[in-house]
């Protein structure tokens, strides 16, 4: 029983930790695009 808890609590922490990685490689791309986004409007501003 003890085990159960202690894979599920695992395979918990597991998911979080992924869907966190994933979370921030989604943030950064934002960034990244927003970035581009400005810098793009800048150079045709110029």
């Amino acid at each position: 029983m003890a085990q159960q808890l202690v894979s599920l609590e695992k395979r918990e922490l597991n998911m979080q930790k992924k869907y966190f990685k994933r979370k921030c490689y989604v943030l950064g791309n934002y960034v990244k695009l927003k970035r581009h986004t400005i810098l793009g409007i800048l150079f045709t501003a110029y």
